[in-house]
């Protein structure tokens, strides 16, 4: 079909306009959600991932997310995810950062563990490290798989996230990100559900926030006061219909407490950036985060999709959601936008929304 989509150019240009923070400035609005694209074979980024993300820049993407960086050895669940802690691969990611920004973008880290996700449906350790978790429950079967994490190994991880933290900021990254895909080791500190320890880091979200509170102190510690710091929030743990909050109210006591431990940005992940977040509100889960915090927002999820059967009906779907995709962030719902690599908001479709071209396959 030749259709074209039927947005004021006004709107549209309002995602290529620049981004100002007092801690970083993006050419755009637009950012990469870099999810693991096996382009990282033994752990170290390819030239084939280094080409992914310096061609993202000519389709108008301001920043990239990189995949999830394992800290340490025993934060991976998958042996070609990418690692952060050999030399090897910290001279490569080097190469990343210089390719992205002599290509006019910017690059953060994502710093990751998995948590007790290290266990697979076979309860398979990825490497020789043992998988830890705050209570040893997986968050996917909400099965006992392990032992509760002690305080000795807690604050090794928080260490090992701001040795990272140090080293992106060295290496030349623009940002730090924690956190990566849902149901990792922090997201399982969030939740009641798998977070059931009696101590002072579990009980109520006071004690289920104090380990993250704590790791974000060590990581804005390590970069100091001008690198900006971004927490990835989803709105639901791993493939469970379990969220963190259930009411405003609720997520205001983990929100506020996170942006007061050092969050600059909050990446806000959901299943659809533009649906309510909760009921009696129109307002999306983004929304009510920078609603709450003052803090700016990146709204990450399925932005753009559409289940019609026929090309007409799902290009007149598509057409109505960037629509209000574009009405939202007018409004001050979020300020950027996270389009996924391997989903019909790729960089062609980032290209084509700046032409005025049609979005579809």
């Amino acid at each position: 079909m030749n259709t074209r989509i039927e947005l004021c150019l006004r709107d549209v240009e309002f995602l290529f306009k620049p981004f100002r923070h007092r801690k970083l400035c993006l050419p755009t609005r637009l950012v990469l959600e870099a999810g693991n694209r096996g382009l990282c074979p033994g752990g170290l980024p390819s030239v084939e991932l280094l080409r992914a993300y310096t061609r993202s820049m000519s389709a108008g993407i301001g920043l990239v997310m990189t995949e999830g960086l394992a800290v340490s050895p025993c934060a991976t669940n998958d042996a070609d995810a990418p690692e952060f802690y050999s030399g090897p691969s910290l001279r490569r990611w080097r190469r990343v950062v210089h390719a992205v920004h002599a290509n006019g973008g910017c690059i953060a880290a994502r710093l990751y563990h998995a948590g007790e996700l290290r266990i697979g449906g076979s309860r398979r350790v990825v490497g020789k490290q043992p998988a830890l978790s705050p209570s040893g429950i997986h968050p996917v079967t909400l099965q006992a798989v392990g032992e509760p994490m002690s305080r000795a190994r807690m604050a090794d991880i928080a260490d090992a996230f701001a040795l990272a933290a140090w080293r992106a900021r060295a290496l030349g990254f623009d940002a730090v990100a924690v956190n990566g895909p849902g149901g990792g080791l922090i997201d399982q500190f969030l939740h009641a559900s798998t977070n059931r320890r009696s101590d002072e880091y579990g009980g109520s979200s006071v004690g289920r926030l104090r380990f993250v509170r704590e790791l974000l102190a060590a990581v804005r510690r390590a970069v100091g006061a001008r690198t900006p710091v971004i927490l990835r929030l989803p709105q639901r743990l791993a493939s469970q219909e379990l969220r963190p909050a259930s009411t405003p109210g609720e997520l205001a006591d983990i929100v506020q407490p996170l942006a007061e431990a050092g969050v600059d940005i909050f990446e806000c992940a959901s299943d659809s950036v533009t649906q309510p977040a909760f009921a009696g509100s129109g307002r999306s889960f983004a929304g009510w985060v920078r609603y709450l915090t003052d803090r700016p927002v990146i709204a990450a999820g399925a932005a753009v999709c559409s289940q019609a059967v026929s090309e007409q009906a799902r290009e007149r779907d598509i057409r109505a959601q960037l629509r209000m995709l574009l009405l939202m962030m007018q409004a001050g719902e979020f300020d950027l936008l996270a389009i996924r690599s391997a989903s019909r908001a790729d960089r062609a479709w980032a290209a084509q929304l700046r032409c005025g071209e049609r979005c579809g396959d």
